[in-house]
């Protein structure tokens, strides 16, 4: 057998060591047991034990998110059925059982992303129901872009707050959006707001 034969033999046979000594080790991994809060603590103590401070950090903050997570879900669901038994509701630390401290980060960071991504839907809906007044042309395209997403009767009591705020600021007569001259008064208002401050005129 040649040298360099041996040697290839012998980088296998590392090789394979190595990978077995891999699979033992994630075969290995800690896990949360979320059979019982007992369990539960005395599983996070035992993980907690094999971690640097900067894992601990880490996996410690995206517990504490997954628990209040699911804190806010079990709320939610005790709030749909208030008269439903205490003793139905499942258990919290259920969900987490089974999952190793990498699942913990990587759920985590799921839920951030998914929430963070239900904001920008939020900004973008709520920047899409402002008012632009910086020109007559402006003012009318966002009020279009804002009515066109409201059912009949939104669009009518939005119609009208605007119309009401526009002769109580202006004491123009109007009737139509076409005839607000003085636009300015509603640059960045929203139409939370517009319905708010027309209904105040009432009372």
């Amino acid at each position: 057998m040649t040298t360099a034969r041996r040697l290839h033999q012998r980088i296998m046979y590392l090789a394979l060591i190595i990978f077995s000594l891999l699979m033992v080790a994630c075969s290995q991994e800690l896990t949360l047991d979320g059979s019982s809060e007992a369990n539960f603590e005395a599983s996070l103590e035992k993980i907690a034990a094999t971690m640097s401070k900067e894992e601990r950090d880490e996996f410690s903050e995206a517990l504490f998110r997954l628990m209040a997570y699911e804190i806010a879900r079990l709320d939610d669901e005790w709030a749909k059925t208030p008269d439903r038994p205490i003793s139905d509701m499942p258990d919290m630390y259920a969900p987490f059982d089974g999952m190793t401290p990498a699942e913990v980060v990587a759920y985590a960071d799921e839920l951030r992303a998914a929430y963070l991504e239900k904001q920008k839907r939020s900004e973008q809906l709520a920047l899409k129901e402002q008012l632009d007044g910086s020109s007559k042309k402006a003012f009318i395209a966002s009020y279009q872009a804002i009515a066109g997403q409201l059912t009949p009767v939104e669009r009518d009591q939005f119609t009208e707050a605007l119309l009401s705020l526009a002769q109580d600021r202006t004491g123009e007569s109007v009737v139509s959006i076409e005839q607000i001259s003085r636009v300015g008064i509603f640059d960045g208002m929203q139409r939370e707001d517009v319905l708010k401050k027309a209904k105040s005129l009432s009372h």
